[in-house]
């Protein structure tokens, strides 16, 4: 269950204002409320954090990292790095209204974003890939969810702060917990 919580509330705080909710509320600015972009993009969270969990399962039993905390680290500071360097870009008015387009687009954006890295961390320092994967995609969801209900919102929110102070506090964290490992 504790794996479900810190992934729900690590992937909630990443998603945030993260790229893929800004690429589909300006979809949904520009093509309308459409429940069909909505299934996409959730359809994408769930590849993207079902191929998180793989992996999670795929080091927790293939090669079982000596120091799973300092994996769990390293993987925090990505996620970090990731939230604070690769921010949301305004993006050129869509040429075509395909599903198949924003589902590609989604894809690529939500592959290894931070909400992705986190369960993965989690996934692998707490043994826990499937708990972790289902609290990644809730949190994912309810971002997302968010980011195509009230898209005109998220322009006007203080989304750079909240994105800064979520990136650096995962890079503290990161710090925080590898430390004792590199020094041991």
């Amino acid at each position: 269950m504790t794996g479900f919580l810190l992934s729900f509330l690590a992937a909630l705080i990443t998603g945030t204002g993260a790229r893929d909710q800004m690429t589909v509320a300006r979809l949904t600015e520009i093509q309308g409320a459409r429940p069909a972009l909505l299934v996409v993009a959730l359809t994408a969270a769930a590849v993207c954090t079902g191929a998180s969990v793989w992996l999670a399962a795929g080091i927790i039993t293939g090669f079982a990292p000596s120091d799973p905390i300092l994996f769990t680290a390293l993987l925090m500071i990505a996620a970090g790095v990731e939230v604070v360097v690769l921010r949301p870009t305004l993006q050129p008015v869509e040429p075509t209204n395909s599903l198949f387009a924003a589902f590609v687009v989604l894809l690529s954006l939500q592959l290894a974003d931070a909400a992705r890295l986190v369960v993965l961390a989690v996934g692998v320092g707490m043994v826990a890939p499937l708990t972790s994967g289902a609290g990644g995609f809730a949190g994912s969801a309810l971002a997302i969810t968010l980011g195509w209900t009230m898209p005109a919102r998220l322009r006007s929110g203080p989304l750079v702060r909240w994105r800064l102070a979520s990136g650096l506090l995962l890079i503290a964290g990161g710090l925080f917990m590898g430390y004792p490992a590199l020094i041991a």
